[in-house]
């Protein structure tokens, strides 16, 4: 009960509402901190975390369950994200540009619930939430 009242939350705001913690950006994608991207992850499976930073910093450190897709090579990457085109795409970088781009080139490519960590994977570590090594 409590994941489908999370999701149905998480529609209401990527529908243009406002909710505490969660803007929405011009790109077409919501912005939320650490502790609500958190949560989200918690407390429904209906999220997909991708991360867009390059493989080596993907390996030496990431948000467990993310997706690696590097934003230097996200457009050849789209073909491999299409099964979670109805998902919530939870999404990071290394810094605010890289996510921003990677978030506006999903949403270009027609995925519509994009909603990027703001402060990426540095305010994710500074928030203590934890992440895990692919080495």
């Amino acid at each position: 009960m409590h994941r489908n009242l999370l999701a149905l939350l998480v529609v209401m705001v990527l529908c243009a509402c406002h909710t505490i913690g969660m803007s929405r950006e011009k790109g077409g994608y919501a912005d939320v901190g650490a502790p609500v991207a958190h949560e989200m992850i918690i407390d429904t499976n209906q999220v997909v975390v991708i991360d867009f930073r390059e493989p080596g910093d993907y390996e030496a450190g990431h948000v467990a369950g993310a997706l690696s897709a590097p934003l230097s090579s996200i457009e050849h990457r789209l073909p491999e994200l299409i099964p979670y085109q109805s998902s919530t795409l939870l999404v990071y970088g290394g810094n605010k540009d890289e996510s921003v781009r990677g978030a506006r080139v999903l949403v270009a490519a027609g995925f519509r619930n994009v909603v990027r960590i703001n402060g990426g994977i540095q305010e994710w570590i500074a928030g203590g939430f934890p992440t895990v090594s692919s080495r």
